[in-house]
């Protein structure tokens, strides 16, 4: 009996090391991601100066969330930026980091408080 839940607790902890380790281990390949899949990517971002570039907004992002330790995999999750008046809409690679980034409502920049959600959903 004892023999039986010692094998039971050692096969889930190993399986649970093997689905952290495939989760740590693989990269999607972003490129290959369907266009129906980019839902759930794109982020509104209110609450910025008139004349801000996308460029600084992207920038801006990326680095924010590398130092928050938001993205999920190596390199940038932010892809692009639209920028219209007093707003825009940022693109990230994956659905999930774009849910990360969510953390982010309320971080300053340029002297003003991001409010950060998802496309369609403004606070």
């Amino acid at each position: 009996m004892i023999n039986n839940a010692k094998q039971s607790i050692l096969c889930s902890f190993s399986a649970f090391l093997s689905i952290l380790a495939s989760r740590n281990s693989t990269i999607p390949d972003f490129d290959m991601i369907e266009p129906r899949y980019a839902y759930g990517k794109d982020l509104y971002v209110g609450n910025i100066d008139e004349g801000t570039f996308p460029e600084d907004v992207v920038a801006f992002l990326n680095r924010a969330m590398h130092t928050a330790h938001l993205n999920l995999w190596p390199g940038n999750p932010v892809l692009s930026c639209r920028i219209l008046p007093k707003f825009c809409f940022v693109s990230l690679r994956h659905e999930d980091e774009a849910t990360a980034a969510l953390n982010m409502d309320g971080i300053f920049f340029h002297g003003q408080r991001l409010r950060i959600s998802f496309h369609g959903s403004p606070l």
